[in-house]
């Protein structure tokens, strides 16, 4: 709790309660020194009024000086201000550097998988999002065949599970059959408990792609996009 939030409690107390600030200062906890104190700070309306839109363009003029090189420039304006001020609005304001990530690295490094020679040696599946016209967001599951190109299931939920999505496999193989191999990408709806534990139980590997590799599963973006284009966008 900061210090001018504690004065407002022993303040409180002592009109809600009628008692001395000893007594209200030890209920709260709060030391008699803390609420005599007050800020020796030098208001500055005008600094206040400036800062932000100073800082704004000396940061997008200046994209590499940060928080520390700031306050000089602006004393070069004419605004003399402290670093801790200055920081704090820079923050504020969301003109942190933007520092480029490190990209996360495999335990054990992922190679290509070969294509496929043959229908149902692999499939690939992944998830469409779209949104109703009511606003709910809904979402697809879609499944499809590298060498032959048909779709063997779509499955569609407002709010699917993980579950639901391993329930597909047990589906199809009531139907006519699954593949040898599921090709999946890195995402939360294909590396699920669920979906791990339907291949296993259907006998079906799955091979996931390269982080950061999309290219490494080109059929199911195919027919993403043709899923989109021939059915979301005109219904």
């Amino acid at each position: 709790m900061k210090p001018a939030q504690q004065r407002e409690v022993v303040a409180f107390f002592r009109a809600g309660f009628t008692v001395s600030e000893r007594r209200a200062c030890r209920v709260a906890g709060v030391p008699r020194a803390r609420c005599r104190d007050r800020s020796r700070a030098q208001d500055q309306p005008a600094l206040r009024l400036r800062l932000p839109g100073a800082l704004w363009a000396l940061a997008g003029a200046r994209v590499r000086d940060g928080d520390r090189r700031l306050p000089i420039l602006l004393a070069r304006e004419g605004w003399h201000s402290t670093h801790q001020r200055v920081s704090r609005r820079y923050r504020l304001e969301g003109l942190s550097l933007r520092l480029k990530t490190r990209e996360k690295r495999a335990s054990i490094p992922r190679v290509p998988q070969p294509p496929a020679e043959r229908p149902n040696q692999r499939w690939s599946r992944d998830v469409v999002a779209d949104r109703l016209a009511d606003g709910r967001r809904f979402r697809i599951l879609t499944v499809v065949d590298n060498v032959s190109r048909m779709s063997p299931a779509l499955a569609a939920d407002c709010s699917p599970t993980g579950e639901r999505g391993g329930v597909v496999p047990d589906r199809l193989t009531a139907s006519g059959g699954l593949p040898e191999a599921s090709g999946v990408d890195n995402g939360p709806a294909c590396s699920s408990r669920a979906l791990d534990d339907g291949a296993h139980r259907n006998g079906v590997q799955l091979a996931f792609s390269r982080p950061g590799r999309p290219t490494d599963n080109p059929c199911i973006a195919s027919c993403n996009g043709h899923c989109r284009e021939a059915c979301l966008d005109q219904h």
